[in-house]
Formats: C-alpha cells, sequence, structure tokens
C-alpha cells in the first residue's frame, strides 16, 4: 500500500490527548506535518531560562536528547532563537524517520511541552493539505 511508505506510522498524527505544555514552556502550534525532504522548525519558548529538546519514536516511553540549550548534538538539527526565550529546533532534510513526539523542556524544573510532527511525501501531504499546494 502506497500510503505505508508515504506517511511516517508514530501515531501522533493531531494527537489531542497529549499536554500542551506544562510550566513556563509554550508550543504554539503542537501539531505540524512536513515533506520527506523539506525543513521544519518545532517552535518553543519560555521566559524562564534554557530550553532542551528530546525525541521520541516510541509513543514516549524513551527519550532520546537532541539539544542542551543551543548545543547539539547532531548535524540534522540546529537550534534557531530568533528572540530571547526562543529555542526552536530546526529539523533539516526531513525523512520519514523524522515523524516522532518531540518534547521541548527545561530539565531542573521538570517542565516540558510536546510537540508531533507527522511527516509524509509530498503528493500526500498536498492531497491532505490544498491550500499549501502553492507553497
Amino acid at each position: 500500500m502506497i500510503l505505508d511508505t508515504c506517511v511516517n506510522d508514530n501515531n501522533y498524527t493531531f494527537n489531542t490527548t497529549a499536554p500542551v505544555s506544562l510550566g513556563s514552556i509554550d508550543v504554539t502550534p503542537r501539531n505540524l506535518a512536513g515533506t520527506v525532504g523539506a525543513d521544519v522548525v518545532l517552535p518553543c519558548r519560555s521566559s524562564d531560562g534554557q530550553l532542551d529538546w528530546a525525541v521520541s519514536h516510541d509513543r514516549g516511553k524513551t527519550w532520546i536528547d537532541i539539544s542542551r540549550g543551543e548545543k547539539v548534538n547532531n548535524p540534522h538539527y540546529n537550534i534557531i532563537s530568533t528572540e530571547a526565550g526562543e529555542y526552536n529546533l530546526q529539523i533539516l532534510d526531513l525523512t520519514l524517520q523524522d515523524g516522532a513526539l518531540y518534547k521541548c523542556l527545561h530539565w531542573f524544573k521538570s517542565e516540558y511541552a510536546y510537540v508531533n510532527l507527522v511527516v509524509m511525501c509530498e503528493y500526500m501531504f498536498r492531497s491532505l493539505f490544498p491550500q499549501h499546494a502553492n507553497n
């Protein structure tokens, strides 16, 4: 089935049951979709100190650290801060495996917020989101 090869199967697709945030961290929007090969920016901000990013490919059972503040441990990712308190995660050259649950967190305060990322082939994305056909 073509759908199996064009949409990641993370089962987080626009999950409305995941907590929006805990504490002073804000991620808006918290559900994002991207296409294979594109770049995407996951938003995160807090007025209360440095934030970190982690990713889970198993529905939050285990987490892999992506960044500590602005230090990123993988060239596939960048931290973009356009103003104080922003720690947006840029993911370069999306793959289906990038579709996952991401967590922006403040380690020392045990505060966090989730971002769901769904990755799909471009033709699938354009058929589901026709308003983006010219973007």
